[in-house]
C-alpha cells in the first residue's frame, strides 16, 4: 500500500514539473513532451523487467511508475535550468 501511495505522489510531482516546464517557453513545450515520452518508455520497460523477475503485477506497475516519474522530474528540472541559463544570458 505504501508503494502505491509513493507512486501516486511521484506521478503527481511529475505532472507538476511538466506543467512548470510547459509554461517556461515554446521550446520548453517541445522538450517537456519529449521527456514525457522518454519517462513513459522507461517506466514501461522497468515495469516489464520487474514483472519478469516474478514480482506481482501491482509491484511491477508501482516500480515502473516510480522510475518513469523520477525520469520525468529529473528531465524537466534539467530543461528548466538550461532554459533559465539561456534566458539569463540574453539569447532568448
Amino acid at each position: 500500500m505504501l508503494l502505491i501511495g509513493l507512486a501516486g505522489v511521484f506521478a503527481c510531482l511529475a505532472v507538476v514539473a511538466t506543467v512548470a516546464t510547459l509554461s517556461v517557453s515554446a521550446i520548453g513545450k517541445i522538450l517537456a513532451t519529449v521527456i514525457m515520452a522518454v519517462g513513459t518508455a522507461l517506466g514501461t520497460t522497468v515495469g516489464t523487467v520487474v514483472a519478469s523477475f516474478g514480482a506481482t503485477d501491482e509491484t511491477a506497475a508501482c516500480i515502473g511508475i516510480l522510475v518513469g516519474a523520477a525520469a520525468v522530474i529529473a528531465g524537466n528540472s534539467s530543461i528548466r535550468k538550461r532554459i533559465d541559463k539561456v534566458k539569463s544570458q540574453g539569447h532568448a
